[in-house]
């Protein structure tokens, strides 16, 4: 039986499978000092606002009220996330109202935000609590990561002004993403997880597509600017 004090759950998880989760794990954590960094020195954030409720909850979640069995480092990496994703938040709250297009929703957006945190609380605790998640969490993380995906790509495509995002968070964030997903397939590669997988697929191809919708208008800003 594996050790909960161990750094590392080998036995369930062969070093091959772990290296491409951990790899992609830390370019997350890349990801979100970025978005820290220019979000204090741009006082604007990027993260779709839904997106990042689900995102906060489940990293509360999995840090603290259930226990993935990878090993312990998985366990404070998770924690890790949480508190970074904590400054996120209250960075997103502060600046992210310009993601609703209505001044009206604009008024309330505190309100919107917390309230998503809830319901996505609410929605996980049940969800996991009720057995329909893996170990590690994969199933209800992919449900996050759908929304992060579809979300954000959404944003790129219809703001006209790029300026907004990030090209090192676009192209890391799908990159950490594609390597636990390359990780999913090779541990869930019985077909017992199809679930999962689909969900992993769909957001791998949203990000595809956010890539490419933005180094289009990234090149075409250049070229303006060129001109």
């Amino acid at each position: 039986m594996f050790d909960q004090n161990s750094l590392l759950n080998l036995r369930d998880y062969p070093i091959r499978e772990m290296v491409p989760f951990l790899v992609g794990c830390a370019l997350w954590v890349v990801v979100y000092v970025i978005y820290i960094r220019d979000a204090i020195k741009y006082r604007l954030a990027e993260m779709p606002m839904f997106a990042g409720a689900g995102n906060l909850a489940w990293e509360f979640l999995w840090g603290f009220a259930f226990r993935p069995d990878m090993g312990l480092l998985i366990v404070y990496g998770y924690r890790a996330w949480f508190f970074l994703d904590v400054f996120i938040f209250f960075l997103l709250v502060r600046h992210g109202a310009w993601q609703l297009a209505r001044p009206e929703l604009r008024r309330h957006f505190v309100s919107l935000s917390v309230g998503s945190v809830l319901f996505w609380l609410v929605a996980y605790y049940f969800f996991i609590g009720e057995g329909h998640d893996t170990p590690i969490g994969a199933n209800s993380a992919y449900i996050a990561q759908i929304f992060i995906s579809v979300l954000y790509l959404l944003q790129v495509y219809c703001t006209h002004d790029i300026r907004k995002y990030s090209w090192p968070v676009v192209w890391l964030r799908s990159l950490g993403s594609g390597l636990t997903t390359v990780f999913m397939y090779m541990h869930y590669f019985d077909g017992s997880h199809n679930f999962m997988l689909a969900l992993a697929s769909m957001s791998l191809a949203a990000d595809a597509a956010c890539i490419w919708v933005f180094a289009g208008k990234r090149r075409a800003l250049l070229l303006r600017q060129n001109l």
